[in-house]
Formats: C-alpha cells, sequence, structure tokens
C-alpha cells in the first residue's frame, strides 16, 4: 500500500512539472525585430530594412503616410515627399517600428547660362545640399553634350538645357548657347532621308540612320554641308553594315552612261566602306576614292538609284566604322570607258596544287584569278586563287579538269579579261569529297556548284554537318522556328538551266516527322527512307537539291537528332 501512494506522488509531481513547462511555453510572448528603429533618406531614395519574428511567422509591412515614404513588401522603404513616416513589420501577434525622416535636396548649378563655340568646351560646376552624387544630362545632345564631371561641348548652333540632379530629389539648370563664328556661307543642314529621295532631289545630300528597323538605333549628332563637303558625325552603328548610309545625286548625268566619280574622304576612323557596291579600306585622314558605275534609275530591289551611295560597313561583314566624323568632298563625274584587263597567257599547276600565272597586266590591276575547271567542255568548279596561291580540291569530284583563267579587275576601274583557253590540267585523287559543310543559303549553293550548304535560321538547328565521299551528314538539334528553318542546298555543276532530271536519295532519319525535297512533301519513318522526286526542271538561280525539315502551313518536322544522306543520284531525264 505504502509503495502504491510513492508511486502516485511521483506521478503527480511529474504532472505537475510539465502542466508548469506547458504553461510556461504557451504564455511565451512573439516577439519582432526590425534592423533600423530611424533612419533619414532623401526624396527619391531607397532604404532596405529587414525584421524577424521570434515564431518565424510571416511579416507584412505598411507605412503611416505614403505621400511621404512608400514601403513595399520586402521591406524597401522609398521617399517620395518630405516630412516623417513610420514603418511597421507586423505579425498577428507583435510588430516592430522604424520612424524614417525624407528630407528634400536643393541642387545649385553655376554658371546659370554659359555660351561656348561650336567644337569648344566650358566647365559647369554643381554642388547638392547633402554633398551626395550629381548626374549631368542635356536636353539635346545634337546641340551640347555634357560629361559626367559637368564639361559641356558644344556640337552644332543652338541652345540645349544643361540639367545637374541628385537622384529625383533635386536638380538645377543651365542654359548652354552654341555659336560658330566661323560658319561657312555654303552652310546647309542635312535631312534624313533614303536613296530614292535623294533621287527626286538632284544635288542634295541625303543619309540614312537605322532607327532600331534591325538591331540598333543610329545616333546622328552632326549632318551638314559646308565649304564644298557634306559632313556627318555618328555613333551606335552596331547593327547591319547598312546601319548610317549616305545618299546623293549628280544633277544632269544621264541613265545608262558610265562615269568615273572622284572625291576625297577625311575619316577620323580607320575601316572599309562600301561605295557604290565597291568596297574601300579607309585609314584615318584623307583618302582619295574612285569608282566606275552605270547611272541608272532603280537599284537592284526595285528601288529609285542615286548616282553615290555609302555604306558605312561591307555586306556580309558588317558595320566597321561603328562611330565617326567623316566628311566627303564635293564628287566630280566624268564619263568613263573601262579598260579592259588582258587576258593571262599561261597557266602552271604543280601537284600540290601550287598555281602560277604569266599575266601581261600591270601591277596593282589584277586582284586574283579565277580558275575554270572544265570536264567535255562544261565548267565543273570555278575557285578564286592569286599567283602563287594554292587550289582548294577537298569539294572536287575525282579527275583530270581542264584549267582555264580569268584576271580578276582590282577595282571598278577596270574590267576583268575575257576567259582564255585551256591552259592546264589538273588532276584530283582524293578517294572522293571530304569537307565540312558551311552555312549558306540556295544563292550560295547556286554560286559554288557541287557543295552542299545549310540554312539555320536561328543558329541552333543544325550542327556537326559534313559531307564525306558521297555520305551527307549532320544533326538537326532544334524543331522549333519555322518550318523552313532548317535547310539544305546542293546545286549539280552537271544539270543545265532548263534541263530536266530526276533526283534520289536515301536519308536515314533519327525519328518520324515530314519534310520538304524540292517543293514535294515526304513522311519520314525511323530509319532508312527512299525518297525520289521525278520531272524536275532545274532552275538557273535556284539549287538542284533544296530540303526543308518542315512542311509550309503545318511547321518544323519535329525530327531532332544524326540524319545521314546517302545514294545521292541526279539523272537527267
Amino acid at each position: 500500500m505504502k509503495a502504491k501512494r510513492a508511486i502516485l506522488s511521483v506521478l503527480s509531481a511529474v504532472l505537475v512539472m510539465c502542466m508548469a513547462l506547458f504553461a510556461m511555453t504557451a504564455c511565451s510572448p512573439t516577439t519582432v525585430t526590425i534592423s533600423q528603429t530611424s533612419a533619414s533618406i532623401i526624396i527619391g531614395e531607397n532604404l532596405s530594412l529587414t525584421a524577424t519574428a521570434s515564431d518565424e511567422a510571416e511579416i507584412t509591412w505598411s507605412t503611416s503616410d505614403e505621400d511621404v515614404a512608400t514601403v513595399s513588401r520586402n521591406g524597401t522603404v522609398r521617399g517620395v515627399g518630405e516630412g516623417t513616416a513610420t514603418i511597421t513589420a507586423a505579425t498577428e501577434d507583435a510588430s516592430a517600428t522604424c520612424t524614417v525622416t525624407v528630407s528634400a535636396v536643393t541642387v545649385t548649378i553655376s554658371p546659370e547660362t554659359a555660351s561656348v563655340e561650336r567644337g569648344e568646351t566650358v566647365q559647369l560646376s554643381a554642388t547638392a545640399s547633402d554633398d551626395g552624387t550629381i548626374a549631368w544630362s542635356s536636353s539635346d545632345t545634337s546641340i551640347a553634350t555634357v560629361s559626367s564631371t559637368g564639361l559641356v561641348t558644344g556640337v552644332a548652333e543652338g541652345t540645349a538645357t544643361i540639367t545637374a540632379r541628385r537622384g529625383s530629389a533635386g536638380s538645377d539648370t543651365c542654359t548652354v548657347t552654341v555659336t560658330w563664328e566661323g560658319r561657312p556661307d555654303d552652310y546647309a543642314e542635312i535631312e534624313a532621308g533614303d536613296e530614292a529621295g535623294a533621287d527626286a532631289n538632284p544635288g542634295t545630300w541625303i543619309y540614312w540612320a537605322d532607327q532600331g528597323w534591325v538591331s540598333t538605333t543610329v545616333s546622328v549628332s552632326e549632318a551638314y554641308y559646308a565649304d564644298g563637303a557634306a559632313h556627318f558625325t555618328y555613333s551606335n552603328n552596331n547593327g547591319e553594315w547598312f546601319g548610317f548610309q549616305i545618299f546623293y545625286q549628280e544633277p544632269g548625268n544621264v541613265i545608262g552612261t558610265t562615269y568615273l566619280a572622284e572625291t576625297t574622304v577625311v575619316s577620323e576612323e580607320a575601316g572599309d566602306i562600301t561605295v557604290n557596291g565597291e568596297v574601300f579600306s579607309l585609314k584615318e585622314g584623307s583618302n582619295d576614292v574612285q569608282v566606275v558605275y552605270t547611272e541608272s534609275q532603280t537599284t537592284s530591289n526595285g528601288t529609285a538609284a542615286a548616282s553615290v551611295s555609302i555604306q558605312m560597313g561591307v555586306n556580309g561583314v558588317g558595320p566597321t566604322i561603328t562611330a565617326n566624323t567623316i566628311s566627303i568632298s564635293d564628287f566630280t563625274f566624268e564619263p568613263y570607258t573601262q579598260e579592259t584587263l588582258a587576258t593571262p597567257t599561261a597557266l602552271s599547276i604543280t601537284d600540290a596544287g601550287v598555281v602560277t600565272v604569266t599575266d601581261p597586266n600591270e601591277a596593282g590591276r589584277v586582284s586574283g584569278y579565277t580558275l575554270q575547271f572544265c570536264q567535255n567542255g562544261s565548267i565543273v568548279y570555278t575557285q578564286t586563287v592569286e599567283n602563287g596561291g594554292t587550289i582548294d580540291d577537298s569539294a572536287f569530284e575525282d579527275g583530270t579538269y581542264d584549267v582555264r583563267v580569268i584576271a580578276v579587275a582590282s577595282s571598278s576601274l577596270y574590267a576583268s579579261s575575257a576567259v582564255s583557253g585551256n591552259l592546264a590540267t589538273y588532276t584530283v585523287n582524293n578517294g572522293g569529297v571530304v569537307y565540312d559543310v558551311p552555312t549558306g543559303g540556295e544563292s550560295d549553293a547556286v554560286a559554288n556548284a557541287g557543295r552542299f550548304y545549310y540554312f539555320d535560321e536561328f543558329g541552333n538547328g543544325i550542327s556537326n554537318a559534313t559531307y564525306n565521299k558521297g555520305t551527307l551528314q549532320f544533326n538537326v538539334d532544334s524543331t522549333g522556328g519555322n518550318w523552313y528553318s532548317q535547310q539544305i542546298f546542293y546545286r549539280d555543276s552537271a544539270v543545265a538551266a532548263g534541263e530536266t532530271y530526276t533526283l534520289s536519295m536515301t536519308l536515314t532519319s533519327p525519328g518520324a516527322g515530314s519534310i520538304t525535297v524540292n517543293g514535294k512533301v515526304f513522311n519520314l519513318t525511323q530509319g532508312a527512307n527512299n525518297i525520289t522526286v521525278e520531272n524536275l526542271v532545274q532552275g538557273g538561280a535556284s539549287a538542284t537539291i533544296s530540303i526543308q525539315f518542315g512542311v509550309n502551313g503545318t511547321g518544323t518536322s519535329g525530327i531532332a537528332g544524326a540524319v545521314t544522306i546517302t545514294n545521292i543520284n541526279i539523272a537527267v531525264a
């Protein structure tokens, strides 16, 4: 009996202790701790506060006066107006506060007005009442620019407002007048426009600046005519090669007449430009430019053509001078007859493919030599090499070729020579053609007959493309984009324009999907697929093989993985 009482006593004591501990835990209050209890900021400035709850409860933020300060749900306070606001971090059971004082800042700029000569500078100064950092800006950078230290540069005649700002809390301004005491009598602003505008207004210079049509917005700070020259200052020409262009139409030029156009180009930067389709490498400073062209009514794309068309870059390369100050003196135009280069008289090719040309033309007139590789009187391959250069026969089928040669003119001042007769033979014995398939379009395949090309619209659709002795292999990496996003092209040099032929091949696919071959849709299965397209007529500017990994109006094929094409046969019907 005594033992039972002892046990009950112990149990009672334990129970009392447990109840006490529970009571202590249940009654412990929740607390919120905030990182700052007071702070001062200026209008437009941010303050980051943090808060924690002892029981890890969710914290909400609020402000006592949104006209003074706002607070985000993560505790970021922003000064809105002068005054004091209480920022509260709260849970359901507890809260903590921070008193935030928001003040304005005054900015004082000196002087209040200023004058500067075009091309010269003037220094402004500014202070903020809180000694904070000043940001500078100009209302019109075509008139005046300002540096991060307040140094103003006069760009063109006119007036601009220079602003010194301390965040969004305060600012001050200075009115800057740009003068040009030595302004020439023939000064005239050059307007923005296009080639058709120049053609319609003979004697008037016009510039075109890309305004985001491609990938950039070209800034033109200066464009005027003075002292017998057109002057331009531009920047941010980082898009396509045609991002900044200059046009001019000479009054009185006769359509169909060939002219020698001459000018002097003064450039602050070195780089390549294109004048009437011909590439010129400018050096820093003065450059003499001569170009021969035939006056035309329309360009290649059907628009009105000007006498002068200049692009600050090279097609296929891009803009080579992204920012520049350039002047172009008045062009002179004289009727001109191109001198045709003499045809090379002899040609030798070593077994290693090294070319030696006997050329009667004066030095500097020839940029290289186009070799025509012929069989049975037909041109099979063409390739341009320098004298002493080496033939790249990696894409040539094995066999013996008669070789003819053309001297290529170094500029439009001359016309390339007539083609020679057969001057040499060249034998290829590589055991078949092996090469990495390059990127390109249908026009590339047409221009380089006998070589496959692949088109990849977004740059991530096709990879590891190779041709190895009759086998074309590549990976289709993306099934997105348009039905034509991934394409294969090939032009057979033996098939003449207008001929009818039959195309057959075996395409091994990693999966099922639909593709288009020379306009005909094929539904592929995984593995080998025999493809035949009959009654094809070879177009002059079209590929012999044209494959799209998709179907027009449907989308892409959905095929992804390694694709192999073998047993390629092109038979004239």
